[in-house]
């Protein structure tokens, strides 16, 4: 192979090239850390708490959508948490109503996928004879849902119902 006289050059060139793709690529992280943004799960913009107390398809299908809107929106920088109790239970148990869907639980574990904390009222649970093994994978029992959203309310969120 012949030597070319070229090569130091080339070489210094494409070292370049990977050095400035490299702070270009750097760049962003940079600024990011500047502009204190933070990861999911880190001192989130926004805290809130969502109420889920009825029993009804499209009511869960519009709370989980804009669950997954507000986490969209905000660059998965939210602190979110439903709170199901009385015939709202419904949507966070392994066999449930008809009134929620397959689409429902798939959305639910999508949102816990991103740190969407989703509650389950004890109080509700003991009324209606459901176990934890029954609840989605997951869900966390609670001792009383409206205390819950009471205490979650003293520590910051904001409370959403519909």
């Amino acid at each position: 192979m012949a030597e070319d006289s070229n090569y130091p050059d080339r070489r210094r060139f494409l070292a370049g090239v990977g050095g400035l793709a490299g702070a270009v690529t750097l760049a962003p992280a940079a600024r990011a850390a500047e502009d204190g943004l933070s990861f999911p799960g880190e001192d989130p913009e926004i805290r809130i708490v969502f109420q889920v107390n009825r029993d009804d398809s499209e009511y869960y299908g519009q709370l989980l959508f804009s669950m997954g809107e507000i986490l969209r929106q905000l660059d998965n920088q939210a602190q979110l948490v439903a709170v199901g109790f009385g015939p709202g239970l419904g949507l966070l148990l392994k066999e449930p109503p008809e009134t929620v869907s397959t689409n429902h639980s798939d959305r639910i574990e999508s949102l816990m996928a991103y740190d969407v904390s989703f509650r389950a009222c004890r109080n509700t649970m003991e009324a209606m004879e459901v176990a934890d093994e029954d609840l989605l994978d997951g869900i966390e029992p609670v001792p009383a849902g409206v205390l819950e959203m009471a205490q979650l309310q003293q520590e910051g969120y904001s409370y959403v119902a519909w």
